[in-house]
């Protein structure tokens, strides 16, 4: 897969926790990506705003960005998928708009058959 233009991102020394920095008119927002452990070999994505030293994933920031954040979220799944050859990637989105957003990005990535996008368990 092709790198998309995004932003650059760090991660943690497991390479579950992903952070970046959105800049826009609303100022910098620090974004976290997670990568939780469901079952075996299969992770749910969770993607939010850093409050307060946890994440908020049902903020709507609209920092003008979204092209730039969409392409560094997918750049973040492909470094997960690479380091993580053999696992699912579960996404649940918080609304059914966000649900179609994803299902529009990860389903037109080729090599997309890691991910999930609706309800795990």
């Amino acid at each position: 897969m092709k790198k998309r233009e995004g932003y650059e991102f760090t991660f943690n020394e497991d390479k579950i926790e992903f952070q970046f920095v959105s800049v826009g008119p609303k100022g910098t927002i620090i974004k976290v990506v997670r990568f939780g452990k469901v079952r075996d070999k299969l992770y749910n994505l969770a993607f939010g705003d850093l409050v307060s030293d946890d994440f908020d994933d049902e903020i709507i920031s609209d920092n003008g960005d979204m092209r730039k954040i969409i392409s560094t979220l997918v750049n973040i799944v492909h470094s997960f998928a690479q380091s993580n050859p053999t696992t699912r990637i579960a996404i649940v989105p918080v609304d059914n708009k966000r649900r179609l957003l994803y299902n529009r990005i990860f389903n037109n990535l080729n090599g997309s058959s890691c991910l999930l996008v609706g309800n795990f368990t």
